[in-house]
């Protein structure tokens, strides 16, 4: 394994060091996108030579049809949408300075893209990213390993990369080809959806008294491996028109990248395998060359990008380790003919159960894979018998972490306003402990009491409960009605309204689920008429109280009320 084993620190006046450094980091970044050839080491080349053939068959005549041309509004719509805070590629121009082009330039621009349009070729210049390493968080700094790749492309190039996205993915919802089980990069779609769909599946094996085992898959550098004259023949065999298949060859192949180290640039490498990461085509392109992985009637598969889980619901558990290896067979196959590589030491497997008793593992390339208590799937982290409360303690102390570092801005003695300090905690802190919450909410109340505890530290820390009680409960007596899961409910009605309203064939949430009825059941009582003055938790301590209990305080949703009330008041 190479290493940084650089004798003195890195910095501007030590051009050697640096040399040193990002020398090693693009000899690594070299070996680790090598494109990964099964069919080396099972001496089968029909695949090679069938794709070599379609490739022929395409390039050898011009395309009949160009592709249609854009327009300065088509442009301006998305320079609109770029972000000032992203950084310039290779060329230096900034998302800012693209916003202010005057309209001269804008027309200039459109010419040149529709130039490249016709001719279906990507210029080359905005074929070279910038390579950033970034360091891993918990990795040895001396090894390559520990640092992650991020590129760096012109703004300018993303600008021409939209316009071509545009063209397929009018390509892709008129035909209507992509897998139902692909979640990732689709409209209208979300990491809920996978997530919910895994858990109804796990859950409603558990009242059927049934075993669910899964597996979920790492594949090793999944973007940078992208087989490309693979991908085109898969592009060809989805019928896209000639004159996108040429433009995306282009785009593809050739592609240049420089490692950057402090303000010290490498010399330009060639690379001619995968998809560019941070690029809007990227994405895509990796969607569609995954869209044939095969399934299996006896398991369901989920894919989000390169995250794929596949799993098997049986009362006999001994039939869910045979379900699990006929689907992973299939999937070896697949992976070989089409030189993707599975990381077996990261697949994790789980099974979700309540017995006690051990069962023989799945087996992936002939190595038996180990059964795990937990295993973390598109930023949940799922246990056995999904009582959530590894994902909640995690949540809760990365709750932590983030308010130490907040804790200057939003404590009792800052001087910042508390709007600005509720925002905060709407845009920082509440994302912690609310992400995923349509899948755990269901957790026990023990467990869900972790995260309000957690929420009610930053209530205390922001110090709105100063007013006096008949004040405050007057000003946000209804605020406090709202049912106490007000977050979950807001998110499940979401996700429930994006299930059912899909304009495109993806698969939906059974509708006779227990999960959905627990969901509209919830949706129900969260309407219900709201209580009497009596009953709410922050009516005046004078008053007489009432017999019947408390409804728990809650506090997510009376910040906001109260932010607008004091924005109003200052005003």
């Amino acid at each position: 394994m190479l290493n940084f084993n650089i004798a003195t620190p890195i910095h501007k006046d030590n051009p050697r060091a640096i040399t040193t450094c990002w020398s090693a980091f693009r000899k690594n970044l070299k070996n680790e996108i090598k494109l990964f050839d099964y069919a080396k080491i099972n001496s089968e080349s029909t695949l090679e030579e069938k794709v070599a053939k379609f490739a022929d068959a395409i390039f050898s005549t011009p395309p009949s049809s160009p592709i249609s041309p854009t327009d300065p509004d088509e442009i301006c719509d998305y320079m609109k949408k770029l972000k000032n805070s992203k950084a310039p590629g290779i060329d230096n121009i900034t998302n800012k300075m693209i916003k202010n082009f005057p309209f001269k330039i804008i027309l200039i621009f459109t010419y040149i893209i529709n130039k490249i349009l016709l001719l279906r070729h990507f210029p080359t210049e905005w074929k070279v990213a910038i390579v950033f390493p970034i360091h891993k968080p918990g990795k040895n700094k001396n090894s390559p390993d520990a640092y992650r790749p991020i590129s760096l492309l012109s703004s300018l190039s993303k600008i021409a990369e939209h316009i071509i996205l545009n063209r397929i993915k009018n390509h892709i919802y008129s035909t209507n080809f992509l897998n139902p089980n692909q979640f990732g990069f689709t409209q209208q779609l979300s990491t809920y959806h996978p997530l919910l769909r895994l858990t109804e599946k796990i859950s409603s094996g558990f009242q059927r008294g049934r075993t669910t085992g899964a597996v979920f898959l790492d594949i090793q550098k999944a973007f940078d491996r992208v087989w490309i004259d693979g991908l085109i023949y898969k592009l060809i065999t989805y019928n896209f028109p000639p004159a996108i298949i040429h433009i995306l060859y282009s785009y593809l192949t050739n592609r240049k990248y420089k490692v950057r180290v402090n303000d010290t640039l490498s010399i330009t490498h060639r690379v001619n395998i995968g998809v560019t990461q941070g690029s809007l085509l990227g994405p895509v392109l990796f969607n569609i060359n995954v869209n044939d992985i095969p399934s299996h009637p006896r398991t369901m598969i989920n894919l989000y990008a390169d995250d794929t889980a596949i799993s098997a619901t049986y009362k006999n558990t001994k039939s869910v380790t045979i379900a699990l290896n006929k689907h992973l067979a299939l999937l070896e196959k697949y992976f070989n003919d089409w030189k993707i590589k599975i990381n077996v030491d990261k697949t994790v497997a789980v099974l979700f159960t309540k017995a006690r008793k051990p069962i023989a593992p799945p087996t992936l390339y002939s190595t038996p894979l180990r059964w795990s208590q937990t295993t973390k799937y598109l930023g949940i982290t799922f246990d056995k018998t999904l009582a959530w409360k590894p994902h909640i303690l995690y949540a809760r102390d990365k709750f932590r972490i983030a308010l130490k570092k907040l804790y200057p801005l939003i404590c009792r003695n800052s001087n910042m306003y508390l709007y600005n300090k509720v925002l905060l905690y709407t845009a920082v802190l509440r994302p912690i402990l609310s992400y995923g919450c349509p899948i755990w909410g269901y957790a026990a109340n023990t467990n869900i009491k972790i995260l309000e505890t957690a929420q009610n530290s930053i209530i205390r820390c922001i110090e709105i409960f100063n007013l006096s009680p008949t004040t405050f409960c007057t000003t946000f007596g209804t605020a406090i009605r709202e049912d106490s899961h007000f977050l979950l409910t807001s998110n499940r009605s979401a996700l429930f309204h994006t299930t059912g309203s899909t304009t495109t064939e993806r698969p939906s949430i059974k509708t006779d689920s227990p999960l959905l009825y627990e969901m509209t059941s919830l949706l129900r009582t969260s309407a219900s008429p709201p209580m009497s003055p009596h009953q709410s938790s922050c009516s005046n301590h004078t008053a007489k109280e009432s017999t019947a209990p408390r409804e728990p305080q809650r506090t997510l949703k009376t910040l906001y009320y109260f932010t607008q009330d004091s924005k109003r008041t200052h005003d």
